[in-house]
């Protein structure tokens, strides 16, 4: 049980502690960024990104073919957090695996970039009814390289197939936040299409 009954032994510096941790609350609980949960059942993705996203679509070429990706992102404190998704239901499964590659490649190369890390990790798996199914395995990914306009760059990647889509989940800036990195990695979940 929590007390807030002084203490027999009461500190003088207690007005000044209880300030200071007071200004650290407050300060911790500055939302510098402003999460929100993103869900979208037909791309096959669920995450949180640090403010309200903008979506688009845009043809990309991978490999020798031309694919529209779907995406959904937002920016804030410099960084853009973006989710991507391409259909591959019609690419034979054999080259799915090569063309998440392709992905992953392409992306380096726009940035002129050198992987630092590359790990495998897995992405649970949600049902219709937003519970754990499982997970699926899947790539992440930290470059560093050179926006094309000279300035460094770093970007963390995840990139995973799920249901006949190829889905990747970026973040892309100057400097990478740690904690920042942690929210939109763990938040990511695939979602299974509904039946």
């Amino acid at each position: 049980m929590i007390s807030f009954a002084p203490s027999a032994r009461q500190d003088r510096r207690t007005p000044w502690t209880i300030v200071g941790l007071l200004l650290l609350f407050l300060v911790g609980c500055a939302p510098e960024l402003n999460w929100r949960e993103v869900r979208n059942v037909n791309d096959g993705y669920q995450v949180m990104l640090p403010d309200k996203p903008s979506s688009m679509q845009r043809s990309i070429q991978l490999l020798d073919q031309k694919v529209e990706m779907a995406m959904s992102g937002a920016q804030a404190a410099e960084v853009a957090y973006t989710i991507g998704s391409v259909s591959a239901s019609k690419i034979d499964a054999s080259q799915r695996q090569a063309m998440l590659q392709a992905m992953r490649d392409q992306m380096v190369r726009n940035i002129q970039g050198k992987v630092s890390l590359q790990k495998d990790v897995n992405v649970p798996i949600l049902d219709a009814q937003a519970r754990q199914a499982g997970v699926a395995p899947a790539q992440l990914v930290y470059v560093e390289g050179r926006h094309p306009n000279g300035k460094v760059v770093q970007f963390r990647a995840v990139f995973g197939e799920h249901q006949g889509r190829l889905i990747q989940a970026v973040m892309l800036g100057p400097q990478i936040n740690d904690e920042a990195a942690q929210v939109f990695f763990e938040s990511l979940r695939w979602m299974m299409a509904p039946s």
